[in-house]
């Protein structure tokens, strides 16, 4: 390549006469721009360039950059010449990849021929370093990887019973270093001899079908450390033209924190299978559209169902689910609004064997993965059969309470005394004229309610029962709204703690306006009517407030 014909002619003479004296065949392919020499070295890949230094488009050195496109080499030998007498030129020119540099004063023939011999001997050096550092880079990335993954390869003669280990895998296994060729009888002495028997009726059933390759697992005792590891062995066989087996190529790979970790994820699943299947409460697994994938025993038992009938179909097909439109309609529902990220509950009677009525409640809860994806829904269901029958007892007793205290103008009040908190039946609102609280009702609140001449005594007579932690019982006057007064026996009792401070008060209060306008009569009529009946009368009162109410 040079721009200069006389150049271009004197180089073109040397290598013919070179040619013919050496019985060599030279084709040479002429370029006067840097551009045109490098789409002639893209295309036809020759085997050496002479360069001119000085080219019409571009230097020496750009051309060289750009023949080389990002890469460390070129991809072909090249000679640089110039005419310059500038010696960093050819130290540019040698570092920027050329191989050889040649002034051209000193062209000759027998020069131009021993720098292109030169160049292209430097060149295939170059190429094998770089091939020999590749393959060294490759061998150490290899031996990092099977450190790091714990694997290691062999090549197996069988017929010669000689095994031998790649880029130092036997280290890994914990044999020295100089062991990288072994007999069979040394790799097969740190194996257990409990997996001796397996391992070798194995390795005979492959053999005899002249299968190609197999796994083998077992484990070894390493001759370093002592330690047991499990070993994983994958390896490919070849056959001779006979069928038997010639060569082995293994790989071998540590998959002892591999089996730990199943091992420990198989006990998690065992112990979570038994809290899931142990519970008493129905919890079934649910893909997002609703089926099934999961029931518990506790669910499967009450259905008296095998997992196969009721898992992989709808959650509401088991035959327990109620069998109307309105039940299915609202299950699938709860279904949608379960799989939008909300939490749902409800009741339902579901239908057990031997013609059993259970009353369930049924919650549905969504789960998700890391990303936020929904992976599957929770279905647990509780019986509640019992407290369902409770609640309703317990409802027909308060009922039946209340009838009677109306009946018997019975009030019963409770006082937390710590939070001050004051609890009243409707019919002791009623006794003090007052209408139910809307909020929650204090000490103070009762006390505002008695008739101003008798309030300091009724506080005092609560102090008195708080200090002794006796019983209490006192009488007063409430003021009604139409005018007049109404009387009101209070009793109650104490409840303290084990150190005996007071936790609660329970009592109740009756209307004792008619007992008292009766007394008051009977003293205006009779003055020698005393104390004495006044105390008969009401220890007879109490009796009565005490069958009604429970509290003596």
């Amino acid at each position: 390549m040079d721009d200069c014909q006389e150049d271009l002619y004197t180089a073109r003479q040397f290598l013919l006469h070179d040619a013919a004296k050496e019985g060599i065949d030279f084709r040479i392919r002429e370029s006067v721009t840097g551009e045109d020499g490098l789409a002639a070295c893209r295309s036809e890949a020759p085997d050496c360039v002479l360069l001119d230094y000085y080219l019409p488009d571009m230097d020496g050195l750009e051309f060289l950059a750009r023949l080389k496109n990002g890469a460390d080499d070129l991809p072909v030998p090249v000679v640089v010449l110039t005419g310059a007498q500038d010696r960093s030129l050819a130290t540019a020119a040698l570092r920027a990849g050329a191989q050889e540099y040649l002034p051209k004063r000193f062209l000759a023939p027998d020069m131009l021929l021993r720098a292109i011999d030169s160049a292209r001997d430097r060149f295939t050096q170059q190429a094998e370093r770089r091939r020999t550092e590749a393959l060294a880079a490759n061998e150490r990335l290899l031996r990092l990887a099977q450190e790091a993954g714990r694997i290691a390869s062999y090549e197996q003669d069988i017929p010669a019973r000689i095994i031998r280990w790649s880029s130092g895998g036997q280290c890994l296994l914990g044999f020295r270093p100089d062991q990288a060729v072994m007999s069979f009888d040394e790799w097969h002495a740190i194996r257990l001899p409990e997996d001796m028997a397996r391992i070798d009726a194995e390795r005979e059933a492959i053999l005899a079908r002249r299968a190609p390759g197999a796994s083998v697992e077992f484990r070894i005792r390493r001759p370093d450390t002592g330690e047991i590891r499990r070993i994983e062995m994958r390896y490919a066989i070849e056959y001779d033209a006979a069928d038997r087996p010639g060569h082995c190529h293994a790989v071998v790979l540590d998959v002892t924190e591999q089996r730990a970790a199943e091992d420990a994820v198989r006990a998690s699943e065992a112990r979570l299978r038994a809290v899931f299947d142990g519970t008493f409460t129905f919890i079934a697994l649910l893909a997002p559209d609703g089926t099934l994938l999961k029931a518990n025993r506790t669910f499967l038992e009450f259905i008296d169902c095998p997992a196969e009938a009721v898992e992989g179909r709808p959650f509401g097909s088991p035959p327990c689910w109620p069998d109307s439109p309105d039940a299915r309609l609202h299950l699938r529902e709860a279904i949608s609004r379960a799989t939008c990220g909300e939490t749902v509950r409800f009741d339902i009677e579901l239908n057990g064997p031997r013609e059993k009525v259970a009353s369930v409640d049924v919650s549905l809860c969504p789960v998700r993965d890391a990303s936020g994806a929904l992976m599957f829904l929770v279905a647990e269901g509780r019986d509640v059969t019992e407290r369902h029958r409770a609640e309703r007892a317990l409802a027909r007793s308060e009922e039946r309470l209340r009838l009677t205290q109306e009946a018997a103008e019975v009030g019963t009040w409770e006082w937390d005394v710590g939070a001050d908190a004051v609890r009243w039946s409707p019919e002791n609102f009623r006794l003090h004229a007052m209408a139910a609280a809307s909020r929650p009702m204090h000490y103070m609140d009762w006390l505002q309610a008695v008739h101003p001449d008798d309030r300091q005594r009724t506080d005092a007579a609560v102090s008195e029962a708080l200090m002794s932690g006796k019983a209490y019982d006192t009488e007063y006057r409430v003021i009604l709204p139409e005018g007049g007064t109404r009387w009101l026996a209070n009793r109650g009792s104490l409840m303290a703690d084990a150190e005996g401070r007071p936790q609660r008060m329970l009592g109740v209060n009756i209307d004792i306006t008619t007992r008292r306008n009766l007394a008051d009569a009977l003293l205006e009529a009779d003055p020698e009517w005393n104390c004495n009946n006044k105390a008969s009368y009401s220890n007879r009162l109490w009796w009565r407030i005490g069958w009604y109410t429970g509290v003596a």
